[in-house]
Protein backbone atom coordinates (compact mmCIF):
# COMPACT_ATOMS: atom_id res chain seq x y z
CA UNK A 1 0.00 0.00 0.00
CA UNK A 2 2.98 2.29 -0.19
CA UNK A 3 3.88 4.39 -3.18
CA UNK A 4 6.68 6.02 -5.07
CA UNK A 5 6.30 9.49 -3.60
CA UNK A 6 3.13 11.22 -2.43
CA UNK A 7 1.64 14.46 -3.66
CA UNK A 8 1.68 17.26 -1.12
CA UNK A 9 -2.12 17.25 -0.86
CA UNK A 10 -2.34 13.53 -0.14
CA UNK A 11 -3.70 12.72 3.34
CA UNK A 12 -0.72 10.40 3.82
CA UNK A 13 1.99 12.78 2.62
CA UNK A 14 5.02 12.72 4.91
CA UNK A 15 3.98 9.63 6.83
CA UNK A 16 6.48 6.95 7.79
CA UNK A 17 5.82 3.90 5.61
CA UNK A 18 9.12 2.22 6.50
CA UNK A 19 8.55 2.59 10.23
CA UNK A 20 5.01 1.21 9.98
CA UNK A 21 5.82 -2.10 8.31
CA UNK A 22 5.67 -4.23 11.48
CA UNK A 23 2.46 -2.68 12.82
CA UNK A 24 0.87 -2.88 9.38
CA UNK A 25 1.83 -6.56 9.08
CA UNK A 26 0.55 -7.42 12.59
CA UNK A 27 -2.78 -5.81 11.78
CA UNK A 28 -3.10 -7.69 8.49
CA UNK A 29 -2.20 -11.04 10.01
CA UNK A 30 -4.86 -10.54 12.70
CA UNK A 31 -7.72 -9.23 10.55
CA UNK A 32 -6.83 -10.09 6.92
CA UNK A 33 -8.50 -6.85 5.89
CA UNK A 34 -6.40 -6.01 2.84
CA UNK A 35 -6.49 -9.63 1.71
CA UNK A 36 -10.29 -9.41 1.64
CA UNK A 37 -10.10 -6.08 -0.18
CA UNK A 38 -7.69 -7.65 -2.66
CA UNK A 39 -9.96 -10.65 -3.24
CA UNK A 40 -12.75 -8.32 -4.32
CA UNK A 41 -10.38 -6.65 -6.77
CA UNK A 42 -8.74 -9.69 -8.38
CA UNK A 43 -11.64 -12.16 -8.39
CA UNK A 44 -13.30 -10.77 -11.58
CA UNK A 45 -10.08 -10.37 -13.57
CA UNK A 46 -9.87 -13.86 -15.06
CA UNK A 47 -6.27 -14.54 -13.99
CA UNK A 48 -5.28 -18.01 -15.23
CA UNK A 49 -2.97 -20.64 -13.79
CA UNK A 50 -0.06 -19.63 -16.03
CA UNK A 51 -0.64 -15.85 -16.09
CA UNK A 52 2.18 -13.40 -15.50
CA UNK A 53 1.05 -10.67 -13.10
CA UNK A 54 2.66 -7.38 -12.11
CA UNK A 55 1.70 -5.96 -8.72
CA UNK A 56 2.25 -2.29 -7.90
CA UNK A 57 2.96 -1.21 -4.31
CA UNK A 58 2.57 -4.62 -2.67
CA UNK A 59 2.99 -3.41 0.93
CA UNK A 60 3.45 -6.45 3.18
CA UNK A 61 1.95 -8.82 0.62
CA UNK A 62 -1.79 -9.17 1.25
CA UNK A 63 -2.71 -8.88 -2.42
CA UNK A 64 0.44 -10.79 -3.39
CA UNK A 65 -0.92 -13.92 -1.72
CA UNK A 66 -4.32 -13.49 -3.39
CA UNK A 67 -2.64 -13.17 -6.80
CA UNK A 68 -0.08 -15.96 -6.45
CA UNK A 69 -2.79 -18.45 -5.49
CA UNK A 70 -4.51 -17.83 -8.83
CA UNK A 71 -1.46 -18.43 -11.04
CA UNK A 72 0.50 -21.30 -9.42
CA UNK A 73 2.30 -22.13 -12.66
CA UNK A 74 2.68 -18.49 -13.64
CA UNK A 75 4.48 -15.60 -11.97
CA UNK A 76 3.80 -12.58 -9.76
CA UNK A 77 6.35 -9.75 -9.78
CA UNK A 78 5.86 -7.16 -7.02
CA UNK A 79 7.27 -3.64 -7.10
CA UNK A 80 7.47 -1.82 -3.75
CA UNK A 81 9.32 1.35 -2.78
CA UNK A 82 9.61 0.68 0.97
CA UNK A 83 12.35 -1.85 1.78
CA UNK A 84 10.88 -2.85 5.20
CA UNK A 85 7.44 -3.37 3.65
CA UNK A 86 8.97 -5.45 0.85
CA UNK A 87 10.98 -7.53 3.31
CA UNK A 88 7.78 -8.34 5.20
CA UNK A 89 6.03 -9.27 1.95
CA UNK A 90 8.92 -11.55 0.97
CA UNK A 91 8.81 -13.31 4.37
CA UNK A 92 5.05 -13.73 4.12
CA UNK A 93 5.29 -15.22 0.64
CA UNK A 94 8.02 -17.58 1.83
CA UNK A 95 5.97 -18.65 4.87
CA UNK A 96 3.00 -19.36 2.58
CA UNK A 97 5.33 -21.33 0.26
CA UNK A 98 4.50 -19.18 -2.73
CA UNK A 99 7.46 -19.91 -4.96
CA UNK A 100 6.04 -18.06 -7.96
CA UNK A 101 6.59 -14.60 -6.41
CA UNK A 102 9.54 -12.21 -6.81
CA UNK A 103 10.14 -8.67 -5.55
CA UNK A 104 11.72 -5.52 -6.98
CA UNK A 105 12.36 -2.41 -4.89
CA UNK A 106 11.78 0.94 -6.57
CA UNK A 107 9.44 3.67 -7.77
CA UNK A 108 6.53 2.29 -9.80
CA UNK A 109 6.73 5.20 -12.25
CA UNK A 110 10.10 3.77 -13.37
CA UNK A 111 8.89 0.27 -14.22
CA UNK A 112 10.69 0.02 -17.60
CA UNK A 113 13.97 0.70 -15.80
CA UNK A 114 13.24 -1.62 -12.89
CA UNK A 115 12.05 -4.59 -14.94
CA UNK A 116 13.88 -6.50 -17.63
CA UNK A 117 12.97 -5.21 -21.07
CA UNK A 118 11.55 -8.61 -22.03
CA UNK A 119 9.27 -8.73 -18.98
CA UNK A 120 5.76 -8.39 -20.37
CA UNK A 121 2.77 -9.21 -18.23
CA UNK A 122 -0.81 -10.38 -18.79
CA UNK A 123 -2.15 -8.41 -15.83
CA UNK A 124 -1.14 -5.46 -13.65
CA UNK A 125 -2.86 -4.97 -10.29
CA UNK A 126 -2.68 -2.21 -7.67
CA UNK A 127 -4.51 -2.87 -4.42
CA UNK A 128 -5.37 0.14 -2.25
CA UNK A 129 -2.61 2.45 -3.47
CA UNK A 130 -3.16 3.89 -6.94
CA UNK A 131 -4.79 7.11 -5.71
CA UNK A 132 -1.62 7.94 -3.77
CA UNK A 133 0.65 8.17 -6.80
CA UNK A 134 1.32 11.86 -7.50
CA UNK A 135 1.53 11.28 -11.28
CA UNK A 136 -1.09 8.69 -12.09
CA UNK A 137 -0.81 9.13 -15.86
CA UNK A 138 2.95 8.56 -15.73
CA UNK A 139 2.44 5.42 -13.65
CA UNK A 140 -0.25 4.26 -16.08
CA UNK A 141 2.07 4.74 -19.05
CA UNK A 142 4.80 2.75 -17.29
CA UNK A 143 2.31 -0.03 -16.59
CA UNK A 144 1.11 -0.13 -20.22
CA UNK A 145 4.68 -0.52 -21.47
CA UNK A 146 5.10 -3.47 -19.11
CA UNK A 147 1.96 -5.28 -20.31
CA UNK A 148 1.45 -7.47 -23.34
CA UNK A 149 -0.84 -5.99 -26.03
CA UNK A 150 -4.36 -6.18 -24.67
CA UNK A 151 -3.09 -6.68 -21.11
CA UNK A 152 -5.39 -5.86 -18.20
CA UNK A 153 -4.73 -3.16 -15.59
CA UNK A 154 -6.98 -3.05 -12.52
CA UNK A 155 -6.95 -1.02 -9.31
CA UNK A 156 -9.34 -0.09 -6.52
CA UNK A 157 -10.32 3.03 -4.58
CA UNK A 158 -11.75 3.23 -1.04
CA UNK A 159 -14.95 5.00 -0.03
CA UNK A 160 -13.01 7.85 1.59
CA UNK A 161 -13.33 9.55 -1.80
CA UNK A 162 -17.11 9.77 -1.49
CA UNK A 163 -19.01 11.35 1.40
CA UNK A 164 -21.68 8.84 2.41
CA UNK A 165 -24.45 9.99 4.75
CA UNK A 166 -22.73 8.37 7.73
CA UNK A 167 -19.34 9.84 6.82
CA UNK A 168 -20.89 13.29 6.41
CA UNK A 169 -22.53 13.13 9.85
CA UNK A 170 -19.23 12.01 11.36
CA UNK A 171 -17.31 14.81 9.66
CA UNK A 172 -19.94 17.41 10.61
CA UNK A 173 -19.56 16.44 14.27
CA UNK A 174 -15.77 16.76 14.08
CA UNK A 175 -16.03 20.09 12.22
CA UNK A 176 -18.36 21.44 14.91
CA UNK A 177 -15.76 20.86 17.62
CA UNK A 178 -12.88 22.10 15.48
CA UNK A 179 -14.75 25.31 14.68
CA UNK A 180 -15.55 25.83 18.35
CA UNK A 181 -11.82 25.83 19.12
CA UNK A 182 -10.82 27.95 16.14
CA UNK A 183 -9.05 25.13 14.29
CA UNK A 184 -8.87 25.36 10.50
CA UNK A 185 -11.19 22.55 9.40
CA UNK A 186 -10.07 22.51 5.77
CA UNK A 187 -6.44 22.21 6.78
CA UNK A 188 -7.28 19.49 9.31
CA UNK A 189 -9.02 17.29 6.76
CA UNK A 190 -6.51 18.15 4.01
CA UNK A 191 -9.08 17.31 1.40
CA UNK A 192 -7.64 16.05 -1.82
CA UNK A 193 -8.91 17.16 -5.18
CA UNK A 194 -10.96 14.51 -6.89
CA UNK A 195 -9.26 12.93 -9.84
CA UNK A 196 -10.89 11.60 -12.99
CA UNK A 197 -9.33 8.14 -13.03
CA UNK A 198 -11.01 7.21 -16.28
CA UNK A 199 -9.26 10.13 -17.94
CA UNK A 200 -5.95 9.23 -16.27
CA UNK A 201 -5.84 5.65 -17.54
CA UNK A 202 -7.17 6.63 -20.95
CA UNK A 203 -4.43 9.21 -21.31
CA UNK A 204 -1.99 6.44 -20.44
CA UNK A 205 -3.26 4.33 -23.34
CA UNK A 206 -5.93 2.16 -21.70
CA UNK A 207 -9.62 1.66 -22.35
CA UNK A 208 -11.83 1.34 -19.26
CA UNK A 209 -14.00 -1.78 -19.57
CA UNK A 210 -15.37 -2.07 -16.03
CA UNK A 211 -16.11 0.33 -13.19
CA UNK A 212 -18.01 -1.21 -10.32
CA UNK A 213 -18.35 -1.27 -6.52
CA UNK A 214 -17.93 -4.07 -4.04
CA UNK A 215 -18.05 -4.31 -0.26
CA UNK A 216 -15.96 -5.77 2.56
CA UNK A 217 -17.48 -6.24 6.02
CA UNK A 218 -15.40 -4.74 8.84
CA UNK A 219 -15.82 -4.66 12.61
CA UNK A 220 -15.50 -1.64 14.88
CA UNK A 221 -12.53 -3.10 16.78
CA UNK A 222 -10.86 -3.86 13.48
CA UNK A 223 -11.09 -0.28 12.25
CA UNK A 224 -10.01 1.17 15.58
CA UNK A 225 -6.91 -1.02 15.46
CA UNK A 226 -6.31 0.03 11.84
CA UNK A 227 -6.31 3.64 13.00
CA UNK A 228 -3.47 2.86 15.43
CA UNK A 229 -1.04 1.93 12.63
CA UNK A 230 1.50 4.80 12.50
CA UNK A 231 0.96 5.62 8.81
CA UNK A 232 -2.77 6.10 9.46
CA UNK A 233 -2.78 7.34 13.05
CA UNK A 234 -1.80 10.92 12.20
CA UNK A 235 -4.66 11.31 9.78
CA UNK A 236 -7.40 8.90 10.83
CA UNK A 237 -6.42 7.90 14.33
CA UNK A 238 -7.50 9.36 17.61
CA UNK A 239 -7.05 12.85 16.15
CA UNK A 240 -3.33 12.83 16.77
CA UNK A 241 -1.75 16.28 16.63
CA UNK A 242 -4.73 18.03 18.23
CA UNK A 243 -4.63 19.33 21.80
CA UNK A 244 -5.65 16.57 24.20
CA UNK A 245 -8.77 18.44 25.31
CA UNK A 246 -9.98 18.92 21.72
CA UNK A 247 -9.33 15.27 20.86
CA UNK A 248 -11.26 14.14 23.96
CA UNK A 249 -14.18 16.45 23.12
CA UNK A 250 -14.38 15.08 19.58
CA UNK A 251 -14.35 11.50 20.84
CA UNK A 252 -17.05 12.30 23.40
CA UNK A 253 -19.22 13.99 20.76
CA UNK A 254 -18.92 11.01 18.44
CA UNK A 255 -19.89 8.59 21.21
CA UNK A 256 -22.87 10.67 22.36
CA UNK A 257 -24.23 10.91 18.82
CA UNK A 258 -23.62 7.20 18.27
CA UNK A 259 -21.56 7.81 15.16
CA UNK A 260 -19.46 4.70 15.78
CA UNK A 261 -21.14 1.34 15.29
CA UNK A 262 -21.18 -1.28 18.08
CA UNK A 263 -18.70 -4.18 18.16
CA UNK A 264 -21.35 -6.84 17.75
CA UNK A 265 -22.19 -5.96 14.16
CA UNK A 266 -20.13 -5.24 11.09
CA UNK A 267 -20.26 -2.42 8.64
CA UNK A 268 -19.72 -2.62 4.90
CA UNK A 269 -16.58 -0.90 3.65
CA UNK A 270 -17.21 0.27 0.10
CA UNK A 271 -14.57 -0.09 -2.63
CA UNK A 272 -14.55 0.87 -6.28
CA UNK A 273 -12.82 -1.34 -8.85
CA UNK A 274 -11.66 0.05 -12.19
CA UNK A 275 -10.53 -2.41 -14.86
CA UNK A 276 -8.96 -1.34 -18.14
CA UNK A 277 -7.31 -2.92 -21.19
CA UNK A 278 -4.16 -1.66 -22.87
CA UNK A 279 -4.33 -0.57 -26.48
Amino acid sequence: MTCGGLSSNSPLAGTDWDGSARAYDRFEKKWHYYFRVAEGLVRPLGIERDSRVLELACGTGACTLALSRRCPSGEVVCVERSAPMMDMARKNARSARRENVSFVQGDVSRLPELLACEARFDFAVCNSAFWQFPKSVQVGEAVRKSLKPGGVFAFNLPSLFSLTKERRLYRDAVDEVLGKHGIDRRRFWRRRKREDYHASVERAGFTVVKDTHYYVVVQAREMMEWRSIPIFARRWGNFAGLPAGVSAEISSTIRKRRLLWPDDRGRRSRWRMIMSIGE
